[in-house]
């Protein structure tokens, strides 16, 4: 009975069987497809933020640039110089001799496919987005709801 027992303990530490180890890469496999895409959107999410905070700075220094000489800028250019974002193209343009303008960040790269735009009146708008664009003026970085 001792030798019965000692040989089962050997077996059992030799290691795994082929069967376990399939079903561990099996488990590993089904958590990596979930797991990366939704990597993927929160980076891509994460990456739209900082391109709206971008705006918002923006929009705050076109207004004081607008308070000391009541232009947003002169000959179809913008006073203040556009942000730079990650990933992220930013274009400026004015109307009505410079006193109303509209920025927008597009989404180059990794973040192809989020468009955004604010004007001088504060209105925001998801010009472009992978999960849709909400009916609603705002800005939406989770598709198809406001959220920000």
């Amino acid at each position: 009975m001792n030798q019965v027992h000692g040989s089962f303990i050997r077996r059992c530490s030799a290691g795994f069987t082929l069967i376990e180890l399939m079903v561990v890469v099996a488990v590993v496999a089904v958590l990596g497809t979930i797991a990366v895409p939704a990597y993927g959107d929160y980076v891509s999410r994460a990456r739209a933020n900082a391109a709206l905070f971008a705006l918002l700075g923006y929009q705050l220094k076109m207004e004081q640039r607008y308070l000391e000489s009541m232009r947003y800028g002169e000959d179809e250019e913008c006073a203040v110089p556009v942000p730079e974002v990650e990933q992220f193209e930013f274009s400026c343009s004015l109307d009505e001799g410079g006193r109303r303008y509209t920025i927008t960040a597009t989404g180059v790269g990794g973040a192809r496919g989020y468009a955004y735009s604010i004007n001088q009146s504060g209105q925001r708008k998801t010009l472009e987005h992978p999960k849709g664009v909400p009916s609603r003026s705002c800005w939406s970085v989770k598709g198809g709801r406001c959220d920000i």
